[in-house]
C-alpha cells in the first residue's frame, strides 16, 4: 500500500513529507479493510441473505455503547434531525443516530473507504434503517451541502485526519448555524491497555520512532483538555469535554486479538514492513502480553475515551 509512495517514519498513521502522501495512506489502509468486511460478511452469509452470527467483527461491549451514546448524545439531535456522521467506518454509531432521528429525520454516513461503507450500508439494511445514506468522502473536503445538517459526529475518525482543522473546517460549513459537532477520540495510551500495548509491541519489533509531535494517530487529541482546545480552535463555541470509562469487554483475550486484527488497519500498517512470519510472531506476542486483562469472568481491558462537543 504505502510504502510505493514513502517510508513511515512513525506511528500508526505514518509521517511522510506530504499531507497528500498521508491522505492516500489513509485511503488504502481504510478501503482495504473495509473490502475484508465485506468479503467476510458475504462469505458467511445464511439463507435468506442475512449474514451468520459470527459475521461481523467482534464487538466489545460496553465500549461501543458507550461512545455512540457519549457522541450522539454530545450533539442534542431529536426526532426529525439531520445527522452527518464523518469517518463514520462501519457505521455502528450511525445507526444509533438514525434510531435516534427516527422516520421523520435522517443520518448521512461518510467515509473516504467506499467498501466500508457498502458494509455500513448493508448493515442498515438488514436492520431496517430507511433514512440512513451514505456517501463516499474525505473528511477535509466534504461534498455536502452548506448548512445542510443540525448535527454532526466522529467516532475515532478526527485523530487520524492529517489536517485536522481542515476536516473541522468542512464539518462547520456541513452544520447550520448553532449546530452541535461531537467528537469522541481515546484518551492517554496508559488508559487504554487494550490498544496502547499492541501499538508498544509493534512498535518496538518494527523498529518504527516514537510519534512525532502534532502526528495524526490514536492517542494525538487524547491528553485533558486537547481535544476541546483544537475544537475551539476551528471556532466551535460552548464546548464541553468528557471523559468516559468504557473498559473493552470480551469473553478472552484471543477475541480482543481477532478484534484488533479485523479492525484495527491502522496496526496492520505498523507491522506493513515485517514478513508474515515476524508479522505472526508479533501477533502471538501481542496474544500473550494481552493475557494480563484476563480475568475468571472474562477479559477486562481498560479502555478509556475523550469525548468533546462544541456549537457551530
Amino acid at each position: 500500500m504505502c510504502e510505493r509512495f514513502g517510508k513511515a517514519t512513525s506511528g500508526p498513521i505514518p509521517r511522510f513529507e506530504s499531507l497528500e502522501l498521508q491522505r492516500f495512506c489513509r485511503i488504502a489502509v481504510a478501503d482495504h479493510w473495509g473490502e475484508l468486511r465485506r468479503r467476510k460478511c458475504r462469505s458467511r452469509q445464511i439463507p435468506g441473505g442475512e449474514c451468520s452470527p459470527d459475521c461481523l467483527p467482534v464487538n466489545p461491549t460496553p465500549q461501543n455503547a458507550n461512545q455512540q451514546a457519549a457522541s450522539i448524545f454530545a450533539t442534542g439531535p431529536t426526532s426529525g434531525s439531520r445527522v452527518l456522521d464523518v469517518a463514520a467506518g462501519a457505521g455502528d454509531q450511525s445507526m444509533v443516530a438514525a434510531k435516534r432521528v427516527g422516520p421523520t429525520g435522517s443520518v448521512l454516513a461518510t467515509d473516504i473507504s467506499p467498501n466500508i461503507l457498502e458494509f455500513a450500508a448493508e448493515n442498515a439494511r438488514m436492520q431496517g434503517y430507511a433514512n440512513f445514506e451514505t456517501q463516499v468522502a474525505d473528511g477535509e473536503a466534504l461534498d455536502v451541502p452548506a448548512a445542510g445538517f443540525d448535527a454532526a459526529i466522529s467516532r475515532v475518525g478526527l485523530i487520524y485526519f492529517p489536517d485536522q482543522q481542515k476536516a473541522l473546517a468542512s464539518i462547520r460549513r456541513a452544520l447550520r448555524p448553532g449546530g452541535r459537532f461531537a467528537a469522541v477520540v481515546y484518551a492517554t495510551p496508559q488508559n487504554n491497555g487494550f490498544f496502547s500495548v499492541p501499538v508498544s509491541i509493534i512498535r518496538d519489533r518494527a523498529k518504527l520512532p516514537p510519534p512525532a509531535v502534532g502526528q495524526p494517530g490514536p492517542f494525538s487529541l487524547g491528553a485533558p483538555g486537547v481535544l476541546a482546545e483544537t475544537l475551539a480552535k476551528a471556532g466551535f463555541t460552548n464546548i464541553e469535554e468528557r471523559v468516559i470509562s468504557a473498559p473493552l469487554l470480551l469473553p478472552t483475550a484471543a477475541d480482543c486479538v481477532r478484534f484488533e486484527r479485523e479492525s484495527f488497519g491502522a496496526l496492520h500498517q505498523m507491522l506493513s514492513g515485517l514478513d508474515a512470519a515476524t508479522q505472526d510472531e508479533v501477533w502471538g506476542e501481542i496474544a500473550t502480553a494481552l493475557g494480563q486483562y484476563q480475568t475468571a469472568t472474562g477479559f477486562v481491558a481498560p479502555c478509556e475515551m475523550v469525548v468533546a462537543a462544541g456549537t457551530n
